[in-house]
């Protein structure tokens, strides 16, 4: 499955802010692809559980 759709993400975390390159097959167009993210990025950089919110995303291209 290609990943088309690049975004950079801006969020808050138990500890501070960061940010993200995300990598979609599809577009994020509703609520729950913002959280599905947020759930993404803590497990994959071993946040606990819901301590990101997604504050701002961007589409790359």
């Amino acid at each position: 499955m290609e990943r088309k759709y690049r975004y950079f993400v801006s969020f808050s975390h138990n500890t501070g802010f960061a940010n993200a390159e995300i990598r979609r097959s599809t577009p994020i167009q509703n609520i729950g692809d913002v959280v599905e993210e947020g759930r993404n990025l803590e497990r994959n950089n071993y946040f606990p559980d819901k301590s990101i919110v997604i504050l701002n995303f961007q589409l790359f291209e």
